[in-house]
């Protein structure tokens, strides 16, 4: 897992910078350590051709469409690989 560094603003969906301030500290820490994985994931995608970046993108949708219990036999049956 990724070490969240102290952050004190926070960007939303729009590219607009926020006052950390306003949130909770763990909303901000959620925020923050959101921003890192979205940060890696775009880094790893980025050193892929288009159609495989495509082919994954289509995947975490999936992914992320699926019910926690679905999500949780389809992660325990590649882990590992």
């Amino acid at each position: 897992m990724l070490d969240s560094p102290s952050i004190l603003t926070t960007t939303d969906c729009s590219g607009h910078i926020e006052n950390a301030s306003r949130f909770p500290s763990s909303q901000t820490h959620e925020a923050a350590e959101t921003d890192l994985h979205v940060t890696a994931i775009e880094s790893v995608l980025a050193k892929l051709s288009e159609a495989e970046r495509a082919a994954i993108i289509k995947h975490i949708i999936k992914l992320a469409n699926m019910s926690r219990k679905q999500r949780a036999a389809i992660m325990a049956l590649t882990d590992g690989d």
